[in-house]
């Protein structure tokens, strides 16, 4: 999750995917640092894959006692 996070805030800064992790244009983004991005962007990340997981089950939940309804 913390590579996918990191890929996408790179993607967002329209900067290489392939940077290190000490390249002089991550530095130069300001603040907050990177480091602190690529956290809050998995945290969001994290978050976000929890509640289409719950929206999922909630959704499956209710199909299965409609069709114990219907059967």
């Amino acid at each position: 999750m913390i590579i996918q996070a990191r890929i996408e805030l790179l993607r967002s800064l329209n900067l290489s995917t392939l940077l290190a992790d000490n390249d002089p244009k991550l530095r130069e983004i300001g603040d907050p640092p990177f480091k602190v991005r690529v956290r809050a962007k998995a945290k969001e990340m994290l978050i976000n894959e929890v509640v289409r997981r719950r929206k999922y089950a909630s959704i499956v939940q209710r199909t299965r006692k409609d069709s114990f309804i219907f059967c």
